[in-house]
């Protein structure tokens, strides 16, 4: 995700299902000013390589604070738990080669 000087993300839950159990966001640049992500009452100052994450993101309110200069880029990866899909087939839990298009069909929780 990036975030162009001026812009920011307003202190927000987010909108994500019962599944949802945490969020990860890793810091990929520090050239730029501005830009903290705040989680509750906590502002982070972060560097490049440096990850913040936190449980349950539709219960802890956060948020980003304006983009002063730069380009803050950023990646965030949402978790779920297990419950959140119906299990493999056998063969693929086994570890049995698929065919590209079977593989296709069965990629679950790829949220990035």
């Amino acid at each position: 995700m990036e975030y162009p000087t001026g812009s920011s993300m307003p202190f927000h839950n987010d909108n994500a299902d019962s599944y949802d159990t945490g969020t990860a966001v890793i810091f990929l640049d520090d050239d730029y000013t501005g830009g903290n992500l705040i989680v509750d009452d906590m502002q982070f100052n972060q560097n490049i390589g440096d990850a913040v994450l936190f449980n349950h993101s539709t219960d802890v309110w956060h948020g980003v604070s304006t983009v002063k200069t730069g380009l803050r880029t950023v990646l965030a990866v949402w978790f779920q738990n297990e419950l959140s899909h119906d299990p493999l087939p056998d063969e693929v839990a086994n570890d049995d080669m698929l065919e590209e298009e079977e593989t296709e069909s069965l990629t679950y929780n790829a949220l990035l």
